[in-house]
C-alpha cells in the first residue's frame, strides 16, 4: 500500500483476507473436501490468491 501496489485499505484486514483464503483451502484439502492431486491443488491456491490480490490491487 505504501508503494502504491495495493489501493489504500486496512493492511491487517487485507492480510487476514489473503491468509483466510489460503488457510480455508488448505483445511478443505486436508479434510478430503477438495479431490485434486497436489499439483492441481497448488494451482487452485495460486489462482484463488491472485483473485483476492486483483481485488485489492491499485
Amino acid at each position: 500500500m505504501r508503494d502504491g501496489l495495493l489501493r489504500p485499505d486496512d493492511p491487517l484486514e487485507v492480510a487476514m483476507t489473503v491468509t483466510a483464503t489460503a488457510q480455508g483451502l488448505v483445511q478443505l484439502y486436508l479434510g478430503g473436501r477438495i479431490g485434486l492431486a497436489e499439483d492441481e491443488f497448488r494451482a487452485l491456491c495460486t489462482r484463488a490468491t491472485r483473485r483476492v490480490l486483483d481485488g485489492v490491487r491499485a
